[in-house]
């Protein structure tokens, strides 16, 4: 039986020494035998237990498509992703389920929040395809709504809320479930600068208060400067990588638009 990602969390002593996230010469194409697109050709990298990792390169780069494996919505041709030292191509049937249900939070462009459904029922659906109790739902959506600032909001159908309102929901649901990693796809992409200076701060502290794995697709250098590294992708390749160490988010912004310049200005 192909072990689950949960079973790894068990008795494992060495789990803190191991990546959170292992991505070794994955490769992905697209298309038939007369015309094939290779969106990954061959890239490696890891991510540590809680790092807050930034992902860019140009439209075409593999970014998406990257995300995409990582989350098992698309299957690499080759190559593997592994999360706490469990393959994913190992996962099969219910283990397959339990992984993207347990292990896995989303943050999107756009909120994709359930248009019939409060903020609290959206948040509490994270919660109820894991069985928790009624009881437990209720405490847990409440601490992350308190933490998050969306109390106010939480009776209120998407309709009725700013889109920082609603990005601060998406969110809540995607952390509320203690997933091993929280996959941001553009979560700024939608939002004016002040709201997206909001989403910013509110990744930030989850990641530093959780001590949540984020994984986050963005174009935007400002959103780039709030973590801790940042991988540059090109043509499917791992084309640069930069951490911020001790620079301060002024420094390591300039960094990041160096880089961008030597992709052409567009990550």
């Amino acid at each position: 039986m192909a072990e689950t990602i949960a079973q790894a969390r068990i008795g494992s002593t060495g789990q803190q020494d191991r990546p959170a996230l292992s991505v070794q010469n994955l490769e992905k194409s697209f298309g038939g035998k007369d015309i094939i697109t290779r969106a990954l050709a061959g890239i490696s990298f890891e991510v540590e237990n809680g790092e807050f990792v930034g992902i860019m390169g140009p439209s075409g780069s593999g970014k998406s498509t990257l995300l995409n494996c990582i989350s098992t919505i698309d299957r690499p041709s080759a190559g593997e992703v592994t999360v706490n030292g469990v393959q994913l191509s190992r996962l099969r049937g219910g283990a397959l389920a339990r992984f993207r249900r347990e292990d896995l939070g989303f943050v999107f462009q756009d909120s994709n929040l359930v248009d019939t459904l409060t903020a609290r029922e959206n948040i509490e659906l994270a919660l109820t395809i894991q069985r928790k109790s009624p009881r437990l739902i209720r405490t847990e959506v409440e601490d992350i709504a308190e933490r998050l600032e969306i109390t106010s909001v939480l009776d209120k159908m998407p309709h009725q809320m700013s889109g920082g309102q609603r990005q601060r929901v998406a969110a809540a649901r995607a952390f509320v479930g203690n997933p091993t990693l929280v996959l941001a796809d553009e979560p700024t992409g939608a939002l004016d600068s002040r709201s997206s200076t909001h989403m910013m701060e509110l990744l930030d502290t989850m990641n530093r208060v959780t001590k949540t794995t984020i994984i986050m697709v963005t174009h935007d250098p400002f959103a780039a400067s709030w973590t801790h590294r940042i991988l540059f992708i090109r043509d499917g390749k791992l084309f640069n990588e930069i951490r911020r160490g001790d620079l301060s988010r002024k420094e390591y912004f300039s960094q990041i638009m160096d880089v961008m310049g030597f992709l052409g200005g567009e990550a």
